[in-house]
């Protein structure tokens, strides 16, 4: 699943879109439009994978929009920064964190409570 997920996050064709476009479309309905679409369906692939990860036993049952928000902001920052590049190594390393959380705090939420 974090191989899936780094993948999903290490997409160099969605990085060079974000910044330029997404600050441009703030003033241009139609172009707003478009990068909602974009974004839409990027989001939706995610889900749809974290769904099927969830099916599969990979990941617990968790709010997937709120995931999807997690693994994709440090991906926006950087790109939105552009400090520098955003990695296959660096999606490794926040897919590994965000979903290392997800399984403790899904862990510590089914130990029954005192």
């Amino acid at each position: 699943m974090r191989r899936v997920t780094a993948n999903n996050l290490d997409r160099a064709r969605g990085q060079g879109f974000v910044p330029k476009q997404v600050a441009s479309a703030r003033e241009n309905p139609e172009l707003r439009a478009v990068v909602d679409e974009v974004f839409d369906q990027r989001q939706a692939t995610l889900r749809d994978r974290l769904q099927t990860a969830v099916e599969r036993g990979e990941l617990p049952a968790v709010d997937l929009s709120f995931l999807g928000a997690m693994l994709a902001g440090p991906v926006q920052l950087f790109v939105s920064r552009g400090s520098r590049a955003f990695t296959r190594a660096d999606a490794q390393r926040v897919s590994s964190i965000v979903l290392a959380g997800v399984r403790a705090t899904a862990a510590d939420d089914a130990r029954p409570r005192r």
